[in-house]
């Protein structure tokens, strides 16, 4: 049994951590700014202790965890941990650890005294919309931290997870992040809103009746019933992820040029060669079947072929930079796994050279296609150039209009389709993870 403190302890993450660490636990020292939100959503637990203060919530924990947004980590550690209890093991929930470790070095090298060492961590998933967050993936990530203490953290948090994943350096987290994070929030993001704009809805366009592009926009549903600030701080202040964004905007720009102009010979040889890095060139069944897209969102209907431009971008900017889905796989949320079951399916089924075909066969898809490159443009210069208000008004926009087309209902409803897929996408990968990746 230990003494816990957790700053943030109101959130989605830190009411979470508490419920869940609180068996194993003596007393769990909570602290949020907003108070009377944090003694409602944890009330009834009786080891959970408010704190007034800072200082008073970190002074007697053997373990400290911050549960506050990536943009104020770097300030809220920077405040509280002269406060924390000597040699306390301090961690953190944050999508991207370089904000932590930079607040954790500068007081340890300021105070080494104080003996504290850092191991931090990473819930991998929305514990608000995960059914079974205990299926997801726990990173653990090793940063300033003998043996024996990072051992002893390690059997502390596995409590949370029967998956795992341990990462031996802040920048190995921080790059495999901006690969199943960065790149794949935008990428969905970027789905989402376009559905949003053009009103390409499964049941009302021809192009996206099939249960291939109902698992699609249901992702992209998903992605957008997320609060803002969750995605705007796991995308901005990464050097990693601005770099994968650079490249991959390119790629996704001279995409829809050879679409446009009707390079087709050109478009058509990158995208087959981005299949081949990505995949392999193996015959095989795709990971997600149709039968299984069948089973858990019907036979919608029958679409006409469509250049399938968001996830080919994805796959060819994947390819050019080298990436392959094993190791990030450690690092995989249920969006990118989701992500990544559809790329896999359009490559390893009949769909894919219907893709490469569609867009300078049907003129009037690159309409829906345009929408898109606008989309992923305006979403990766807000993220390049860390602009809060564009991303903010972005998904401002993108929420009224799913709102205005969907209704409430509606956008539930996808919401809760989506979960079926993600899990099922989950079981699949890792049948076959070791074989394929």
């Amino acid at each position: 049994m230990t003494n816990l403190a957790v700053i943030g302890a109101g959130g989605t993450m830190g009411s979470y951590l508490v419920r869940e660490l609180s068996p194993h636990c003596e007393n769990i020292f909570g602290y949020d700014k907003d108070r009377v939100k944090m003694e409602e959503a944890l009330q009834g637990i009786q080891s959970f202790r408010p704190a007034d203060s800072l200082r008073d919530a970190v002074k007697d924990a053997e373990k400290v965890i911050f549960c506050v947004p990536t943009e104020s980590v770097e300030e809220t550690m920077t405040q509280t941990l002269p406060y924390c209890k000597k040699g306390a093991i301090i961690s953190g929930e944050t999508s991207r650890k370089a904000p932590e470790a930079r607040a954790f070095d500068k007081y340890i090298g300021s105070s080494p005294e104080s003996q504290l060492e850092m191991v931090t961590l990473h819930t991998l998933c929305n514990p608000s919309i995960t059914p079974n967050v205990r299926n997801e993936i726990l990173g653990v990530i090793r940063h300033h931290a003998s043996d024996a203490t990072y051992d002893s953290a390690l059997a502390f948090y596995s409590v949370l997870s029967d998956s795992v994943e341990q990462f031996s350096s802040i920048e190995e987290h921080d790059i495999t992040t901006g690969f199943t994070q960065i790149n794949a929030s935008r990428c969905l993001l970027s789905i989402g809103s376009g559905f949003a704009r053009a009103g390409c809805f499964p049941w009302l366009n021809q192009h996206y009746q099939c249960p291939f592009d109902a698992a699609k926009f249901s992702l992209a549903m998903r992605i957008a019933s997320g609060k803002g600030h969750v995605y705007k701080g796991i995308q901005f202040g990464s050097p990693q992820g601005k770099e994968i964004v650079r490249k991959s905007i390119d790629v996704e720009h001279q995409l829809f040029n050879s679409i446009i102009s009707e390079n087709k010979d050109k478009y058509q040889k990158r995208c087959r060669l981005a299949r081949e890095y990505v995949f392999g060139n193996e015959n095989r069944n795709p990971i997600m079947s149709e039968e299984d897209l069948v089973k858990i969102f019907g036979p919608v209907g029958i679409s006409r072929e469509n250049s399938d431009l968001s996830l080919m971008q994805w796959l060819v900017s994947y390819a050019e930079l080298k990436r392959k889905p094993g190791p990030d796989l450690k690092a995989a949320t249920p969006l990118y796994r989701g992500l990544l079951c559809l790329v896999d399916h359009m490559c390893m089924t009949d769909r894919f050279e219907a893709a490469l075909d569609a867009p300078f066969r049907y003129a009037d898809l690159r309409a829906d296609d345009l929408v898109f490159d606008r989309e992923i443009t305006g979403w990766s210069d807000a993220l390049l150039y860390e602009n809060e208000t564009s991303f903010d008004a972005r998904h401002k926009l993108m929420c009224q209009n799913i709102d205005e087309k969907l209704g409430n209902g509606a956008f539930k409803e996808w919401i809760d389709k989506s979960k079926p897929f993600v899990a099922s996408c989950r079981n699949h990968l890792d049948a076959v993870r070791k074989y394929y990746f």
